[in-house]
């Protein structure tokens, strides 16, 4: 069987980075294939975009390319190493490397979308190998690639018998952090989805963090690449991509979006398109992470994009491909569910398009306050929509009716018969010897008198949109979410 041959760009824009680019670029141009693993013939270009940074990070890139021209004039070599990350074993004819850089012009920063857009192509005036594999392989300018990364994650790939499923795939892989205790939440979630999650919590977070992607550059560029910003000093408010199809989704906010906001969210607009274009999601799980990602503090892209402007590009890719097109949530005259009454259910409806407010029939939640309230009111808005016990979202009516009878006598029992209630981190006073317990506070009833039966009873049968975060209390929501009887990723979605 022949040698498989392949050629991976490894895409990194820089800017601002003199402390870290450095060691990014090296994680690059060691790059290498496990001795005694399977022969492949890999050449891997690093390709490095200057975003107009104004510290020393071009200084640092033209040492790197004139030590590593040097270099590889000598011997076109570099390539085994054992699986320890850190060793390294040097055989002729297995990987090959070029470090490819550039800058803006005019020195102005465009972004992070268009700093990877121009990166990827800095090849295409360059010799090409002549393979039939081609890869794209992201990577941030202050992120380390573990030796073996990019051999592992092609060879995943080459793994993939269907050749059409290999070519619409995007991979990640896991990662670790440095510091080794940053994040810690984030990092254990993103590292232990499973293939299934990757899908249904597509709408809550980018489920493949960005800078372990790689995929086929036929992908890539089928998608038009990253959705690039307006030049800032240009008085063109019109966002650029690199196709005309119209069936790409692109992900700009009609509204909310701006010069200033297309600069960000690059990676949250991409993995919407890509999925909507069909695309799968595969996540690599090695036993040594293939990535140390970097956090620090205030200074990273996600840092610094408001997640008021998060919330409503995920809801407009939920308006896009699920609220305006999907039949489950065109029935009933396109009424669905809201969960959750607290901030999130609130950004949420904040961020529907108008005529997509009036399709909420309803707000459920757990804590009798706010049904108390009887209504969410938002003049600015236009709403006023009933806050219900989420007993009455259920369909099984034997469900729904223990459920009723254990929210009104306060029972905490998680059950089948009872409902989960949410603790927020509020402590119980335990009760003094002989002190009676509290008087339970009688309850007005499960929803507000103001709303008609016959809308009570069409709850049941709506889809439901969850604006609770997951995985945040105890196993509660999740355990409530599954009594209502709903199909995840079919007619109920967790956005929070």
């Amino acid at each position: 069987m022949a040698t498989p041959r392949v050629e991976v760009d490894v895409i990194i824009p820089v800017h601002n980075a003199e402390s870290t680019i450095e060691e990014a670029i090296r994680s690059g141009m060691v790059q290498c294939k496990p001795i005694d693993d399977e022969p492949l013939e890999l050449r891997i270009n690093v390709c490095c975009y200057d975003d107009g940074s104004t510290d020393k990070s071009w200084d640092v890139m033209e040492k790197l390319k004139a030590q590593f021209s040097e270099t590889t004039e000598v011997s076109e070599t570099t390539g085994n190493c054992s699986s320890s990350p850190h060793s390294q074993e040097l055989r002729e004819n297995q990987t090959k490397h070029n470090l490819f850089i550039s800058r803006s012009r005019d020195g102005i920063s465009r972004g992070a979308g268009y700093a990877r857009n121009q990166a990827a192509k800095l090849t295409q005036d360059q010799e090409r190998m002549d393979c039939e594999h081609k890869f794209v392989c992201l990577l941030d300018s202050d992120d380390i690639m573990h030796p073996n990364r990019v051999y592992h994650q092609v060879k995943k790939f080459l793994s993939i018998q269907s050749e059409t499923e290999r070519k619409i795939t995007l991979l990640g892989c896991n990662f670790d952090r440095t510091p080794p205790d940053s994040t810690w939440h984030y990092a254990k979630w993103a590292n232990e989805l499973s293939q299934d999650r990757l899908y249904l919590e597509k709408f809550r977070e980018i489920t493949l963090l960005q800078p372990t992607w790689m995929m086929y550059r036929s992908c890539f560029e089928s998608l038009g690449g990253y959705i690039e910003a307006p030049h800032p000093d240009s008085n063109d408010e019109t966002f650029k991509t690199g196709t005309s199809s119209t069936s790409v989704l692109k992900l700009v906010h009609p509204i909310h979006d701006n010069k200033s906001t297309l600069r960000v969210a690059e990676d949250l607009r991409f993995f919407h398109a890509h999925l909507h274009a069909g695309g799968k999601l595969h996540l690599l799980r090695t036993e040594v992470p293939l990535l140390t990602y970097r956090h620090r503090v205030g200074q990273s892209q996600s840092s610094k994009t408001p997640r008021k402007l998060l919330m409503q590009l995920r809801v407009l890719a939920l308006e896009k491909t699920v609220l305006r097109v999907d039949p489950l949530w065109l029935s009933n005259d396109g009424k669905f569910c809201v969960w959750g009454a607290g901030r999130d259910g609130k950004d949420f409806i904040k961020s529907l398009s108008p005529d997509l407010r009036d399709r909420v029939a309803c707000i459920a939640d757990v804590d009798e306050k706010k049904i108390d309230l009887g209504f969410y009111c938002n003049r600015d808005i236009g709403v006023k929509i009933p806050i219900v016990h989420f007993s009455l979202l259920a369909r099984d009516p034997r469900i729904r009716k223990q459920l009723h009878d254990s929210f009104q006598s306060g029972d905490n029992d998680r059950s089948l018969e009872a409902f989960a209630k949410i603790n927020k981190g509020k402590e119980t006073r335990p009760l003094h010897e002989g002190e009676p317990p509290a008087k339970k506070r009688k309850l007005s009833g499960l929803c507000t008198k103001q709303i008609k039966q016959q809308s009570v009873d069409l709850f049941q049968e709506l889809p439901v949109v969850v604006c609770v975060a997951m995985y945040r209390t105890d196993g509660a929501l999740e355990h409530n979410v599954s009594l209502i009887g709903r199909s995840e990723g079919k007619d109920l979605w967790h956005i929070c």
